[in-house]
């Protein structure tokens, strides 16, 4: 088949036989030719909602950058699968110049879903640019509500140095709310810069809320870099304990430990096996540290 055969392979897949559907989805798969991208975008529109969604997708399998505009006009179908469709083929059709519209649809989205398809569309765009971060500053300080919550996501996603500081500034807000969703960015940054902020905040917090989710975040960044010496992991899971204050944080510790087979991490654990509250979690991450593992991994030599 050649590209003056798509109208009659999108008959096919109206005719909704499941066989012929599928066979008829492989042909437009890999078709090519000039011309071929825009005969699906213009058939787009007239379409049933099933097929819309179909070469919605196969718009983004494609990477058909040329027909941007009919897969964002899609983004306001009133059918919800076919929202759906367009919104997770945008990150493969966007580019540097399209990061403001997708920061815009990502402050005017409004529902979570719908908010992480378009964050993804903007981590795209936003990592073609020569700065990542520098598009998201220049709108943060305007952001309210929700749309704010998500830059603050993607800045995350993005990391650097002008990325963490922004973030870091919004930990001292004296709206709760902002602080728990900038606390919550921290946790999942990219890479592990965020640890320093995250164990201050932990030892530091006044809601209890603030305090675990800096925890689980801190705890997070020692298992990041896979590069990491043992003995520093175990230095930095040390720092942890400084910030306990219950023994489900205790438990928190015991089982992020647990990953790092050494003896040192082994002892640390092994402190808390007198611990009538953990003393179960004690006695299951010292076995786990010292004892052979699944996949052929070894248990620890030595007195």
């Amino acid at each position: 088949a050649g590209v003056e055969d798509v109208p009659a392979m999108i008959a096919i897949l109206v005719s909704g036989k499941a066989d012929d559907v599928k066979a008829a989805k492989a042909t437009l798969m890999i078709l090519s030719g000039e011309g071929f991208t825009a005969a699906i975008g213009a058939a787009i529109p007239k379409a049933s909602p099933a097929v819309k969604a179909t070469l919605l997708e196969l718009l983004g399998n494609r990477t058909a950058a040329d027909q941007l505009a009919v897969v964002l006009e899609a983004t306001s179908d009133k059918e919800g699968a076919v929202r759906t469709a367009a919104y997770r083929a945008l990150p493969f059709l966007v580019g540097a110049q399209d990061a403001p519209r997708m920061l815009e649809m990502l402050q005017a989205a409004t529902d979570q879903g719908q908010r992480n398809e378009v964050a993804n569309a903007a981590i795209a765009a936003l990592r073609k640019t020569p700065d990542p971060p520098a598009a998201v500053l220049s709108v943060l300080p305007k952001a309210e509500g929700p749309g704010r919550a998500e830059l603050l996501k993607l800045l995350a996603r993005l990391g650097g140095a002008a990325a963490l500081q922004a973030v870091l500034a919004e930990t001292k807000s004296e709206n709760a709310a902002a602080r728990e969703t900038s606390i919550r960015a921290l946790g999942d940054w990219v890479d592990d810069s965020a640890a320093p902020a995250l164990l201050s905040i932990a030892k530091d917090a006044k809601e209890q809320v603030q305090h675990v989710v800096a925890l689980r975040g801190y705890l997070r960044m020692i298992a990041l870099p896979n590069s990491r010496p043992a003995e520093q992991a175990v230095e930095m899971f040390k720092h942890a304990e400084e910030t306990v204050r219950s023994a489900d944080d205790k438990k928190l510790i015991l089982g992020g430990l647990g990953a790092v087979r050494h003896v040192d991490a082994a002892l640390l654990a092994a402190k808390y096996l007198d611990d009538d509250a953990v003393k179960a979690e004690a006695a299951a991450t010292v076995i786990k540290i010292a004892c052979p593992g699944d996949f052929g991994t070894s248990g620890l030599k030595g007195a």
